[in-house]
């Protein structure tokens, strides 16, 4: 190998590195938007709010997610009781500007105190989602190892109920909530599909850059 050729491939190496770091980045950054999408998707399927379940698309893995889901969950909620109190807050300031006989001075320290609120808030909301985003994190590698249970075909049980109901009336309902079950299924299983497929496309720019790297190793 020539100087001036081993110049360049170290200038290329640096460069293939540094663009690795990048794409370590990228994949981070899919797998916080994915905990952000999933958490979101899971909380509006449930009845109840006080306890997040897993989906029944989980069912395999209901375990190994069940902890981080519920820790994320009452993070989650403090935060929501939080954002609830502080705009509340806010709202009583606002309605006690239409009062002629108040202060300029009282209202000067209002619109400070209604301003605090408000960043408060917003910080609240930030804290929100990087929880979301590191419950993505944590259940990745989980979520990614299984295969989400086919959620296309219509429950056995639940159609059996269906079949064996007494009157159009019960019939109809179970009808509907069987497939909201499985709408509810297959929503998220686009969800996880959606991550696979772009995390996969993400980590085959890593491999095809590490795979240069290794080709000018050997040289």
């Amino acid at each position: 190998m020539g100087f001036l050729s081993g110049i360049g491939n170290a200038a290329r190496r640096t460069q293939l590195n540094a663009e690795i770091v990048l794409v370590d980045r990228e994949l981070v950054a899919r797998k916080r938007e994915f905990g952000v999408e999933l958490y979101d998707l899971i909380a509006s399927q449930q009845t109840s709010k006080a306890i997040i379940k897993a989906p029944t698309a989980f069912k395999k893995i209901e375990n190994k997610i069940k902890v981080p889901l519920e820790l994320c969950s009452k993070d989650v909620q403090a935060f929501q009781a939080t954002i609830l109190i502080k705009e509340d807050e806010a709202f009583k300031i606002d309605a006690k500007r239409v009062d002629p006989s108040r202060k300029i001075g009282k209202k000067i320290t209002d619109t400070a105190k209604e301003s605090k609120l408000y960043v408060q808030v917003k910080q609240a909301q930030r804290q929100m989602r990087l929880r979301k985003e590191e419950f993505g994190l944590e259940i990745w590698d989980i979520v990614a190892g299984i295969a989400i249970v086919d959620a296309e075909k219509p429950k056995k049980d639940g159609w059996k109920l269906v079949k064996n109901s007494i009157g159009k009336g019960i019939k109809g309902t179970v009808a509907k909530a069987v497939a909201k079950v499985d709408k509810d299924e297959m929503d998220v299983k686009a969800c996880v599909e959606r991550a696979k497929r772009d995390i996969k496309t993400i980590e085959d720019q890593k491999q095809r850059r590490m795979n240069e790297i290794e080709r000018m190793n050997q040289d």
